[in-house]
């Protein structure tokens, strides 16, 4: 195998994500070692699962946090009251054992109507909490479960599917994605799409180049719990490009707003004293 063999075959993008068998990791070490240009794909896969993973990183949301102290803050007396700064886990715990001490000597001093001004508060907010930790639960199992899809679609189509990396232009640079066809049956799927997020009027739309012609291969929306993306099944392409169209997709292709294509944009020629070369 050359090394355009070896990169359309898609064994790099498995071994990052640690989907070979030991004969087949083995094999790509010794690739590796005997053409260093494969050295520079592969840190450029590493790269880009690395960006997709930073740019679609789930946390919980930061008001949430800042509703329970104020709660807690206005069930003290205001000569008491401090302004609240969270460090981290171990001082959030300290200071609510703390306000729960305040509330406990109020109780003990006679005031039931904070105990149970306190407990309805408390009880929401931590009702608030649970939801938002299954949300956040939810998120991540469907995350796993694409991953799971995602290799699993690589181990049913290894020897089958062709991998066709798509490069950034002029539009979005450091956009990166990659094309996973299998020739025989025209299933075609988008893969780790690193690209910019888009206005709700506006979808990404892939095109397969037959002859120079583009033939529309479908739309699709940015997800941040997605890796892949099912397309229109094609028979035949020489090559691949993405624009930005009008939801739904376009008949034509806007070439002006092309953001991925299958060979990198050629280098402008440079003029010298004796011409261009």
């Amino acid at each position: 195998m050359n090394v355009r063999d070896i990169i359309e075959s898609g064994m790099l993008e498995s071994y990052v994500l640690g989907i070979l068998s030991d004969e087949e990791r083995l094999q790509v070490e010794e690739w590796l070692r005997r053409f260093p240009e494969l050295q520079k794909e592969l840190a450029r896969i590493e790269a880009t699962i690395e960006l997709f993973s930073e740019r679609h990183a789930v946390a919980p949301p930061p008001e949430l946090r800042e509703q329970i102290w104020e709660s807690l803050n206005r069930s003290v007396p205001s000569d008491s009251q401090q302004p609240v700064q969270i460090a981290d886990t171990a001082m959030r715990w300290l200071r609510l054992v703390t306000a729960l001490a305040i509330v406990e000597l109020i109780i003990v001093i006679g005031s039931g109507i904070w105990l149970w001004n306190l407990s309805a508060q408390f009880a929401q907010f931590r009702l608030a909490s649970e939801q938002e930790l299954q949300k956040m639960g939810e998120r991540i199992q469907t995350l796993e479960s694409h991953l799971s899809d995602f290799r699993h679609y690589v181990r049913t189509m290894w020897g089958i599917a062709k991998v066709v990396p798509l490069y950034g232009t002029g539009q979005q640079p450091t956009a990166r994605a990659s094309v996973c066809w299998d020739t025989s049956s025209g299933k075609l799927f988008v893969a780790l799409p690193i690209l910019d997020p888009l206005p709700d009027d506006k979808q990404y739309q892939l095109w397969a180049l037959v002859d120079g012609k583009p033939s529309d291969a479908g739309v699709f929306t940015l997800d941040t719990n997605r890796l892949l993306y099912p397309m229109k099944s094609v028979g035949a392409a020489d090559g691949f490009a993405v624009t930005i169209e009008p939801h739904g997709g376009s008949a034509e292709p806007t070439l002006s707003n092309m953001v991925l294509v299958s060979k990198p944009p050629k280098p402008k020629p440079r003029m010298t004293e004796r011409g261009t070369r």
